[in-house]
């Protein structure tokens, strides 16, 4: 079976940063996307001002792979992985 590999972001208004919708909802497509499609690895790319998304990226349990250019911003982007948890 071919390996999917899934990519993930989140955009809230300021007025709703610090909730928890970010992390409840991550959390949701997560478990979908293994339990339901079958994802080896989801991918996230931040914007690398944005702290608030690397706090949450930690705290859901990916993984920092690197930077990668993001051709809309003209940036580098921090980019991380969640693979899929292995079954013992």
């Amino acid at each position: 079976m071919e390996a999917s590999i899934y990519e993930l972001g989140f955009h809230l208004r300021s007025a709703y940063w610090g909730q928890g919708i970010a992390f409840k909802a991550a959390t949701a497509v997560i478990h979908y996307a293994f339990d339901k499609l079958g994802a080896s690895d989801i991918f996230v790319g931040r914007h690398p001002d944005n702290m608030g998304s690397e706090k949450v990226l930690n705290k859901l349990g990916f993984h920092y792979i690197g930077k990668e250019f993001y051709a809309p911003t003209g940036l580098m982007h921090p980019s991380y992985r969640y693979k899929v948890p292995e079954k013992k």
